[in-house]
Order: C-alpha cells, then structure tokens, then sequence
C-alpha cells in the first residue's frame, strides 16, 4: 500500500492507497524477507518472516471459504485512516468477522493476481522458517487452496454471456467461492465472447480456466464453441498444484492428501504446460503489463517446486526461455531478468543480464521513495506506435515510481506525481535480496551491518523503566503508560515505531529516591489503548531523543475505540477464594471492567466542561485495582490533586490531547496520574481538582476491593455470556499488574 501524508514532513498520514492490491504486495515483502534471511541468517528477518505468515494465513481464513483469500483485513478497532480504506460504504468490504477472539474488517472480491504474491511470499518462507507452526500454516493454507481448485461439483450459476443471463447446473472444477458474495447462494460468471480474450469475471466465484470453453460448451448453444487457452491460468495452476506438493513432501500427517492432490496434479500437468507454451505477449503499448508479473511469478513458483526433471525442462525452455523472457528482455525489468537469470543459469548470455540489471536495480532511488512528479520527454523519443510512450525502456533511475514498479510499463515517459505520497519499496526490497540469494549482488559492507550478535551484560542497572503496561500484558480502555525516568530534559515515547509523543514527566516518586538521588522522576500519558486497535503492540522510552527501554503487550478490545451504550453486570463465582463471588461491571468512562459491590448502579460519564475536566474516575463511579486518575485542563502551570483532604499530590501534565484543540486553542493539556485505588480502601471517595492553587472540579466515587491493597498468586479466568452483543461471550482474565481484569479475545458463544 501507499501511504499519502498531509505534509512533507510525511509524519502524518492523510490516506491509505492501494488496498485492493495489499495481499499480492504483501506476498511479495515476505518473499523479500525470506530472501534476506536465507541469504544473511538476520534474525530480525526470520521475525518479519514467521509475522507476515501469519498475517497472510489471517487473510487465508477470514472469508470462511476454503481456499478464499481476502485483499486486505484490519482489526475493526484500527485508527481512521485505516478504517477509510475499510469503507462502511465500500461493497467489497465485509465489517466485524470474529476471529481469534479480534473483530476483524476484510476486502474480499480478490482476483487471481492477488494469490501470485501470496503463493510467491509462502513458497519462500516455507523455505526460509524453522518454526514448525508456521511452516503448517503456510502448509495447511496451500493445500486447502489446492484440494478446493480440484474439487469437483455440479452447481447452479448465473451465467450472463454477451448480456444475456442464463440460469444452468454447471460442472465446475478450478474455482473459488465467496459466500458471502452471492447472498441468494448462487454465483454469477460473466462471459463476453466477442472480446476474444476469453476473461470470464465472477460475483461470489473466482475461476482458474486455462481453457473456459471447456465450461462454456455445458450450454446447449456454445457446444460450437472453439478453445480459448489463457496460458497464465496454466501457469497459475501448475504453480499451485506444484508448491501444495512440496510443502507436504515427507510430512506423513498429508500422506493422504499428497497422494490425492498428486494424481489430480498428474492427470493434468501436460495440458497445462501444454497450453502454458502457448504464452504470448497481448499487451499492446503495455495496456496490461502487470499481466507480465501474474505470469512471471508463477513459472518461478512452479519451476522452484517442480522436482520432475522432464517438466522442468519443458516449463524452462518451452516457456520460460522461449515466450516470457524474449517479451521482456529489453525492458530493464530487473525482477523478471532475476527470474530469467536464477531458473536458465545454462544460457551463455545471462552474465550480460545479471550484469546489466545489477546495474539498473542501483539506479532505484533512495529512500523514502516519494510519488515524485517525472519527465524524460526530451531524452527518450517517442514511439510512432504507442503515443506519449517512449521507444526503448526507461532506466530504473528515471522512472515514474510505483508501489512495484516491476509490473509497471517502462515507456511512461511525463507523470505527475502525487505531493506527500510515499510507497514502500518492496519492488526494491524483492529485487535486491533476491540478488543477494542468488550471488548476483555482493554484500557492500560485510560482516557489519548484519552481524548480530547478543551484548553483553552490562551489570548497570537502567536510568528508566516503563512500568505499565508490563511485558506481553493485555491492555485495554483508557488507561496510561507509565513509568519512571532518572534524569532527562525531555522525555518522549514511540508507539509502534511512529513519532516521537511528549510525555508528562516530573511527578514525585519517592520510591526512585535511593536510586536517581531525587523523587521527581515520574511519568504517565493517558492512553485510549483500544485506538491502537487489537493485537501486538510496541512502545519504545525515549529521554533527549535517545532510547532507554521498549516493552511489548497486547491490546483487545471490543471492535471500536470507544464503546457508547453498552451496560453489563457479571457474578465471577469462586473469585478470589472457593466460595467467595466477586462482581465484575462493565465502566464506560474507563472502557474496561471494574470490581463492584453486588448491584452497584451503572454509571455514565459526566458531560465536559468548556475549560477542563476530571474524567476518571466518573462522578458516582465504583473503582477498583490499579487504574488512574485523568482528564485534561486548557491552561495551568501546576495542576494538583487531593484525595479524602489529604495533601496536594502534582500530577504530571501537557500531554497531547487532540479532542481538546477546540476548547483550548492547543492540545497539550493532558493529565494523568497512577493511583492503585484499593490503596484507599473500601467505600467513598473524594477527589479535588487544582490548578495553580484554585479548585477547579471534584468528584466522588467508590472503591471495592478483595479485602487487600494487592493482591498476588491470583489465577481467573472467566467467560462473560450475551457481552458485548447477544450471542458473544468476552474472555476476561485476572491481571495482577493491573490488580484487575482485562479482556483478552471475543468469542461466539457456546
């Protein structure tokens, strides 16, 4: 995908663009990655490996339809600008699939070159993982896909051929289905057969016909019908069959299956290298080039996995050799020469190829690869035949950039651009360590750059430590990351490797004394953890600009930011003790669970004051565990709070807080403050608000505990039923870091 950023600071995105293609790109950076670490042994590589599998496997499973892959999926709790490219609107788009316990948005109507990159990325990371779950994820997704292309079925379709609809019991082999795009369960095919391309579109059905007369003749009026053989749909056939059998090779748990997939791949492997040798060029003036790439991949697919030295042979020279690679050989198109080059090492030119697409790949520009305006009319003439395209290709450095500029036409010679846009250089990414693999591109800074190796300890204890959320914890609703800081001008965080935020820092922390030589080393923002929508995530501490820790946790929500109407009240039996019932409340100001007393009233936030409020704890609330005190003050030098009367405590204070620009005409006026609140035992509360020693808001509230201030060895995990919909159950599980509970998935309930 393409990222385009309100300004050329590019530090704030305005939109995603590509979604449609997000799965074959996807595919293709797995295939880089792959590439990296067979050829260096990274493991930071082997990490982005096993982690795009696992994705890809997500986009595998969510349409619930064997072998049915989705473009694209995002949990339905993302940020904005990744909800804009999941539309409400927007047909293709399926909302809230539980899976995994995460709601989950999906863009289906997936074509076929999507599965090019996908089958490319899984082929390789097969080879590249050593973890075994992995490596029967990938295998488990490509044999269901395999085991549905060959299934056998009569089906009813709404076939419209030329306009005309007809509603016929077809026999159909080689296809897909997306239920959920056929509502009335029958699929539709469409068929122009005056175009003489043979392209056969589907709603609900996705089809692989290397020769779709061999369909179309069921029709009482087509039995006239001559073949139309569609090579790339061969070579995507015998790409999938190949690789479904080489990841099952010697695994004894898909015997059965091996030996069912290989007599179907046997039956019929010599008529798809049949037709496949019939491959020919049918894009004019590159009308449809990226057509190039949904046939160059699959043969490289196909001739890696191929273990019969007759076929492979055959597929090398008859297609390879002879139709894909004359096509392009003068296109300065370095992943098809790399393709060309890897699988034909016998043929004497190709140290001239890899020479001079080496070459080309160092022209690609540097990084960040910006959507640039181009023009090169006045160095490349024109071609008669082709307007405002160039004669010979253009070279790498001139070109117009693309999301995979190898699927691009070369001949563009004048574009635009787009301000702000930036793409993610996979295309050089696959390139560059596919040529590294190979042995085509020398390491320019050996045993440097990727030579890792474990530090040493140390034996200095940190200057900082993010205490909150704690190491592979679940998070969720509004809480803080917190922490201390020894000594530092300016103290910042990352979230998920994105900008650097200012943090409120300086509050009093007796327990640093011994260790900083002063107390005021405190700090807390206030956080929305479901705005990070569900999954892993990863914050990094930053003082004056340089990194003092990172932790990683987990966040689950309920599939939105922030959950309005919801009411729940649940009996935990047997917590914290045999025969003890603990209340558990669902808080909408929080947006998590609290501990109550049996009955306690639910309670709703109270409306915003125009120049500040004190948010959390909610007028009436009940409050229990670790949790905080927060909300936001437009102007103030020292804000301070005050529980039960006792004295002034400084809280931390200027975080962003966006929603507050209109009020307040900036938005650092965040506050947060840690506060374990079984600390002040059972019963009411009372909190003031001050800023610069005038009382601002107060509020009170209750707080029931376990009968201790924290409480530790406790195990609960529990399932609450018809939460937060009827027919769902939410997980929740006892977190003593949080001296609570926290959600931890979303499940259809038993």
């Amino acid at each position: 995908m393409s990222a385009t950023f309100t300004d050329d600071n590019y530090t704030k995105i305005n939109y995603y663009g590509g979604e449609r293609d997000a799965a074959i790109w996807t595919g293709a950076y797995l295939a880089a990655e792959s590439f990296r670490y067979l050829a260096t042994g990274a493991p930071d590589a082997l990490i982005q490996v096993n982690e795009t599998a696992r994705v890809l496997h997500r986009w595998w499973t969510l349409p619930g339809d064997p072998g049915y892959l989705a473009r694209y999926a995002a949990p339905s709790s993302s940020p904005p600008e990744i909800k804009a490219a999941l539309s409400d609107n927007d047909s293709e788009v399926v909302h809230k699939t539980l899976q995994d316990g995460i709601f989950w948005d999906w863009r289906g109507n997936v074509s076929r070159d999507q599965y090019q990159g996908v089958l490319l990325g899984m082929a390789l990371a097969y080879e590249a993982t050593n973890d075994l779950a992995v490596r029967e994820l990938i295998r488990a997704d490509i044999v269901t896909f395999a085991e549905q292309l060959m299934r056998h079925e009569s089906r009813q379709v709404n076939l419209v051929i030329d306009g005309e609809t007809h509603v016929i019991n077809l026999e159909l082999e080689n296809v897909v289905y997306s239920t959920i795009a056929m509502p009335s369960g029958i699929p539709t095919l469409t068929i122009d057969t005056r175009s003489g391309d043979g392209d056969v579109n589907g709603a609900g059905i996705l089809v692989f016909w290397p020769n779709p007369s061999e369909y179309l003749r069921q029709l009482p009026d087509l039995g006239w019908m001559p073949d139309i053989l569609l090579a790339t749909q061969a070579l995507q056939l015998g790409a999938a069959f190949s690789l479904a059998l080489h990841v099952t090779n010697d695994v004894p748990e898909y015997a059965a299956r091996r030996s069912a997939i290989n007599n179907y791949y046997t039956a019929h492997v010599d008529t798809w290298l049949d037709i496949a040798k019939r491959w020919s060029d049918t894009s004019p003036c590159g009308d449809a080039y990226h057509g190039l790439n949904i046939s160059f991949t699959p043969a490289f697919i196909w001739l890696r996995t191929e273990t019969d030295a007759t076929r492979h042979h055959y597929l090398r020279d008859k297609v390879l050799i002879e139709r894909l690679w004359p096509a392009v050989q003068s296109d300065n198109n370095v992943w098809f020469a790399f393709i060309y080059a890897s699988q034909a090492p016998e043929v004497s030119e190709n140290n001239n190829v890899v020479t001079n697409h080496v070459n080309q790949l160092a022209g690609f520009p540097s990084a960040p690869n910006r959507a640039v305006a181009v023009d090169v009319s006045d160095e490349y003439w024109e071609n008669p035949f082709c307007s405002d395209l160039a004669l010979s290709a253009i070279d790498v450095s001139e070109r117009v950039p693309a999301t995979f500029i190898w699927e691009r036409q070369p001949w563009k010679r004048e574009d635009p651009g787009v301000p702000y846009r930036l793409y993610g250089g996979v295309d050089y990414l696959l390139a560059y360590w596919m040529g590294r693999y190979y042995g085509y591109i020398d390491d320019d800074a050996p045993n440097t750059c990727l030579n890792w190796h474990t530090a040493p300890a140390t034996g200095i204890e940190p200057a900082g430590m993010i205490e909150i959320p704690q190491p592979n914890s679940y998070q969720t609703g509004i809480g803080l990351v917190s922490g201390w800081q020894c000594a530092a001008g300016r103290l910042e965080m990352s979230i998920d490797g994105g900008r650097a935020i200012p943090v409120a820092y300086g509050s009093e922390r007796a327990d640093t004394q011994a260790h900083c030589g002063d107390a005021n080393n405190g700090f807390s923002f206030p956080i929305n953890y479901n705005s990070l929508a569900d999954g892993e995530h990863h914050i990094a501490l930053l003082a004056d600009g340089e990194p003092v820790t990172t932790v990683n946790f987990q966040v689950r929500t309920l599939g939105a930011e922030f959950q309005s109407g919801l009411s729940g009240q649940f009996s935990l039996a047997d917590f914290p003790t045999v025969g003890q019932t603990t209340a558990l409340q669902w808080q909408e100001a929080s947006q998590r669970f609290v501990i109550t007393p049996p009955d306690a009233p639910a309670i709703n936030p109270a409306p915003l004051v125009t120049t500040g409020a004190l948010e959390v704890p909610a007028v009436n609330a009940q409050q229990s565990g670790v949790g905080i005190i927060a909300g936001w003050y437009c102007d103030a030098i020292n804000l301070t709070v005050s529980i039960d009367g006792g004295r002034a405590l400084t809280i931390p204070y200027g975080t962003e807080r966006a929603d507050t620009l209109t009020n307040c005409g900036d938005m650092n006026n965040g506050f947060g403050f840690l506060i374990n609140y079984s600390g002040l035992g059972d019963g009411e509360h009372r909190i003031d608000l001050t800023a610069d020693g005038i009382p601002v808001a107060n509020t009170t509230f209750s707080v029931h505990t376990l009968g201790q201030e924290f409480m530790t060895g406790l195990v609960g995990n529990f399932a609450l039923n018809d939460f937060p919909n009827v027919g769902l159950t939410t997980q929740v599980m006892w977190q003593e870091a949080n001296q609570g509970f926290v959600m931890n998935g979303v499940t259809p309930m038993q």
